[in-house]
């Protein structure tokens, strides 16, 4: 009896120990996982870079680099929220997607309604661009091959900043802000052709009524020419917020200029997720990117 009982004791004991084993190795494991799962995965991530600080505001980019030797096309990717409100954590998903695609990604953010009117956030898009080919070198960007990705009031400032000039930089000798390919999704094209709303209003500064040059001077639609980049539109055949017609008419004005223009419709409205952008429009626009900005096949001479 006392035999057996010894002898189910240390089983017990046995079975415990082994237990605590499994436990520990379940923690360490699941530890590792969870810590793999918050570290990006091919790509390096830097965060709250300033990239302008117009009167003194500090503006941030978040910048994803690609693992590899590069150098890599790089991609601004700018958030939606009529002009007013958004950050840059709108679009980490969309960000995080190119990266992983082999696009060097600047997400960033730019002013917002009341505290800056058009044209500030295109001068702030600008910026941002300009900042990318000066800093080239340290983020393994290709200076030849910048896009733009935008959605709805960003996809907006992605075709201004394609398709009109500055004359700051002309002046300046700036580094160029010039864009070699667009993207965009659910984008307003023409501000006179939307309904008169408080959100276009105030981000023009103006009264339609009045000023329409104004509202003219904010509209992609009216600076399509034949020095353009490629464009790809994609919009919602069901959008009450930026009817499709918005993308009809921008590509009908690109075409006429003899300027590259993809056009695709999705069954779905203005916004269906966070960021705006779902899978099939994503995937529509690295295809777009990669036959925009096709990877260097030569080297040049020293």
């Amino acid at each position: 009896m006392a035999t057996s009982r010894l002898f189910s004791n240390g089983r017990a004991r046995q079975a415990a120990a082994v237990l605590l084993t499994m436990l520990c190795v379940a923690w360490i494991v699941i530890g590792k996982v969870s810590l793999a799962s918050e570290e990006p995965a091919g790509y390096a991530l830097h965060r709250d870079v300033v990239y302008a600080a117009p009167d003194g505001l500090d503006l941030t980019a978040d910048i994803y680099v690609p693992a590899g030797p590069g150098p890599f096309a790089a991609v601004l990717v700018l958030h939606s929220g009529s002009w007013a409100r958004g950050n840059k954590s709108r679009m980490d998903d969309v960000a995080g997607e190119l990266a992983r695609s082999g696009f060097v990604v600047m997400n960033a953010n730019y002013r917002l309604v009341p505290d800056a009117q058009f044209p500030a956030p295109l001068h702030d898009c600008r910026a941002a661009v300009r900042f990318l080919r000066e800093n080239a070198a340290p983020y393994g960007v290709d200076r030849e091959r910048i896009a733009a990705v935008g959605y709805s009031a960003g996809g907006h400032l992605a075709l201004m900043l394609a398709l009109s000039e500055s004359e700051e930089e002309t002046e300046s000798g700036q580094p160029s802000s010039r864009l070699q390919a667009v993207a965009t999704a659910g984008a307003p094209t023409d501000l006179l052709g939307l309904p008169d709303v408080s959100s276009i209003r105030n981000f023009v500064g103006a009264d339609r009524e009045s000023t329409p040059e104004d509202y003219r001077r904010a509209s992609p639609i009216y600076f399509a020419s034949a020095d353009d980049p490629p464009v790809l539109l994609v919009h919602g055949q069901y959008d009450i917020i930026v009817p499709v017609e918005q993308s009809v008419r921008m590509a009908a004005a690109l075409q006429a200029s003899g300027v590259p223009v993809e056009r695709r419709e999705l069954p779905r409205g203005h916004v269906r997720t966070t960021t705006g952008f779902n899978a099939e429009q994503v995937a529509l626009i690295v295809s777009f990117l990669r036959r925009t900005l096709p990877e260097q096949t030569t080297v040049a001479a020293p």
